[in-house]
């Protein structure tokens, strides 16, 4: 948690790389090792069941930045993405968990003309999210459960219905 704190307030290349320094880590080995390459992302990108979205450029947590470093930050990776897979980049992902970003970057998000973007919130979407397309929740793996075992319960929504006990989440 320490760490993760360390990241959220003063995230940046130089303190990812001190903190990886001093336990002799390559920050940049362990990334390539742990992310798609630019070849792996274009052969995804392909195929007609992926869509590709973009994320940050620098992956900093946006309530920390100005409206401007925002925008910066997201059509730099939008820029980038799109180069690379020949097509138009029009969903995003936000960095960070759900209490990360708020009403300011859902707006900056709609405002740059973003389809969707999702949050970290583990919940199933409902008609109620049209208006909150920049703000939609997601449903992803949670490392408690065996993902492989129960895929079609996590993709039924049955798991987010028992999460929230039959209630809807407020979308925002």
């Amino acid at each position: 948690m320490k760490i993760r704190n360390l990241f959220l307030n003063n995230y940046n290349e130089r303190t990812i790389n001190d903190v990886f320094a001093q336990y002799n880590i390559d920050s940049s080995e362990v990334t390539a090792e742990m992310s798609l390459n630019w070849e792996q992302v274009k052969e995804m990108s392909r195929h007609p069941n992926v869509t590709i979205a973009s994320h940050t450029s620098n992956h900093n947590c946006l309530k920390y930045l100005t409206t401007e470093q925002i925008k910066e930050d997201i059509i730099g990776s939008v820029k980038r993405l799109e180069s690379q897979i020949q097509k138009k980049v029009e969903h995003f992902s936000y960095p960070f968990g759900q209490k990360q970003n708020g009403n300011r970057e859902f707006a900056i998000l709609k405002e740059l003309g973003f389809k969707t973007a999702t949050t970290t919130r583990f919940a199933n979407i409902f008609p109620e999210h049209w208006e909150h397309r920049c703000s939609l929740p997601r449903i992803y793996q949670l490392d408690r459960i065996p993902l492989v075992k129960y895929l079609d319960v996590v993709c039924s929504g049955a798991l987010s219905v028992l999460i929230y006990r039959f209630r809807k989440i407020v979308a925002s």
